[in-house]
Parts: structure tokens; sequence; C-alpha cells
């Protein structure tokens, strides 16, 4: 009997171990999609900050006595701003998408991890009942033979 719960903690510590791995991966990606979503909107904070100042300087230079050239080159450049912070507010979105469904996938699998977990502490417990109550019958066992000796004259 001892023998059948061992070989079952045995299969639910496997379980655990493998699923721990994964785990393990999953969360390293987690981690990774964290940083490059961060690098990806810091990246744009700077843009958008690079455009603000580029609007003032535009803005600047419209109030002075200015070259049509210049203009058109700050205009021409802030529109080349606006399409790269387009695309980078796409690959932030995609980003997030991707982080999401990591998200989904660790707490899946910390589900599963937990569940082999327990069940494995579910099939220690009943083997500690199981042997508790085998020791329990044999000291009444011992203690039986004992009293019948000692009513023997």
């Amino acid at each position: 009997m001892a023998e059948m719960f061992d070989r079952q903690i045995d299969r639910w510590q496997l379980l655990a171990d493998r699923v721990k791995d994964e785990l393990t991966e999953v969360q390293k990606a987690l981690v990774q999609a964290t940083a490059r979503r961060n690098e990806m909107a810091a990246e744009a904070a700077k843009l958008r900050q690079m455009k603000a100042q580029y609007l003032e300087d535009l803005a600047a230079q419209q109030q002075q006595d200015h070259s049509i050239e210049t203009t058109s080159h700050l205009r021409r450049f802030l529109v080349h701003l606006d399409d790269t912070l387009a695309a980078v507010d796409q690959q932030i979105q995609e980003l997030d998408k991707a982080k999401r469904q990591v998200e989904q996938r660790y707490r899946v699998l910390y589900q599963e991890h937990s569940k082999f977990e327990a069940l494995r502490h579910r099939v220690e417990q009943r083997k500690d009942s199981h042997e508790k109550r085998a020791e329990q019958r044999q000291q009444d066992l011992l203690n039986v033979q004992r009293f019948s000796r000692v009513d023997r004259p």
C-alpha cells in the first residue's frame, strides 16, 4: 500500500516539476515582454518629446522672418515623426497583446502547478494517515499480546 502512495506522490511530483519548468520559461518570457514594452514606451515618450520640441521650433520659425525651405523641412520632419510615433504605438499595442497572452499562459500553468502540488500533498496526507493507522493497529496488537501474557499464571 505504501508503494502505491509513493508512486502517486512521484507521479504528481513529476507532473508538478514539468509544469514548473514550463512556468519558469513563461515567467522569463513575461519579464522579457514587459522589458520590451517598457523600452518601446520609453522610445515613444522620447519621440513625443522630440515632436513637441520641433513644434515649438516650427512655431518660433513661423513668427520670425523665415525661409520656406526651413519651414517645409521642419514640417516634413514632423510628418515623419508622426508616422514613426504611429508605428511605435502599433508595436506597443502588439506587445501588450502578446504580453496578455503570456500572462494568460502563466496563470493557466500556475493553476496547473498548484493543482498538482495540492494532489501530491493530499496523497502524502493519505499516506501518513494510512501509516499512522497501521502503526496504531500494530501497537494495539502488541498491547493485546502483552495483556494476554499478563493474565496467564
